[in-house]
């Protein structure tokens, strides 16, 4: 679930709470800090910027993604998903590269639209200039430079 949380530091702080196990995990993220559910790799890609698989969580949460539909993004079993989940696996260059394509991607989204909420409503919603699918189905088809290319030319005026 997704909701504006006033925090201490930013009203804008939104809180993500991950039901696991019985369990939840919640999660403060801050808009104004950039990135918006992955820290910067400053200096590029290395080794030190692969990310841990808890670190997509966040992200495929807002996403509305389950197990299965992150195996997918992911290009792996849904079995692989569970060990790497269970051990918090590193992801390897190439599905980090990506996870961090997508949240750039969200990056413009708030900024254009100036909230989460209505960039998600966005994300869901058939598109005309994207052949009448969900810019979130074509995230998952490995087509995100489709979608940024959608949301800047909804930054220029343009009607999508």
């Amino acid at each position: 679930m997704v909701h504006t949380k006033d925090q201490k530091h930013n009203k804008n702080a939104i809180s993500i709470t991950i039901p696991e196990d019985n369990l939840s995990k919640e999660y403060i993220l801050d808009p104004e800090l950039g990135n918006l559910f992955l820290k910067d790799p400053r200096g590029g890609y290395n080794e030190s910027s692969h990310l841990d698989f808890s670190e997509i969580d966040k992200m495929m949460v807002y996403l509305g993604y389950n197990q299965s539909e992150v195996a997918d993004l992911l290009d792996i079993d849904n079995s692989t998903v569970t060990r790497w989940k269970k051990k918090d696996s590193k992801l390897d260059r190439y599905r980090s590269e990506y996870i961090y394509k997508i949240d750039n991607l969200l990056s413009i989204g708030k900024r254009i639209f100036g909230n989460l909420e209505d960039l998600k409503h966005w994300l869901s919603t058939d598109n005309v200039a994207l052949g009448n699918q969900k810019p979130i189905t074509l995230i998952k088809n490995n087509r995100v430079d489709s979608v940024v290319k959608a949301l800047h030319s909804l930054s220029w005026g343009n009607y999508l």
